[in-house]
């Protein structure tokens, strides 16, 4: 697995493709580990669809070991935790309206007057 001739030219290219494609926003932030093929060194880059490459020897001849790592950022974070806030008091909510349909039913039945049968004439 180890390259067999120089890719300096061959990792500039994908240097250039990868700075002219942004990964979407929802892997903004995303790092894997990787293991790399002509160092041999592990570490945790950046995650990229078009290559991922070596802090050691700065080589694209790189394979994924694990899965992504989600860094939340800060601004997601507090995005995420009003959203949650926001679910939790729509719940609330909805129970509040449950349980007082549940105590008006109770109501209606309670208060219902006994069938009366027409009178024979």
């Amino acid at each position: 697995m180890h390259s067999a001739c120089s890719m300096e030219y061959h990792w500039k290219q994908i240097d250039k493709e990868i700075s002219l494609s942004p990964m979407p926003t929802e892997y903004q932030g995303a790092t894997v580990k990787i293991l790399c093929n002509d160092c041999q060194t592990h570490c945790t880059v950046p995650f990229h669809v078009l290559g991922m490459k070596c802090t050691g020897c700065g080589s694209y001849n790189t394979a994924q070991d694990g899965g992504l790592i989600q860094q939340q950022q800060g601004g997601e974070q507090q995005q995420q935790g009003e959203e949650q806030e926001e679910e939790e008091q729509q719940q609330e909510e909805e129970e509040e309206e449950q349980q007082q349909e549940e105590e008006e039913q109770e109501d209606i039945e309670t208060d219902r007057e006994p069938e009366q049968l027409p009178t024979p004439y």
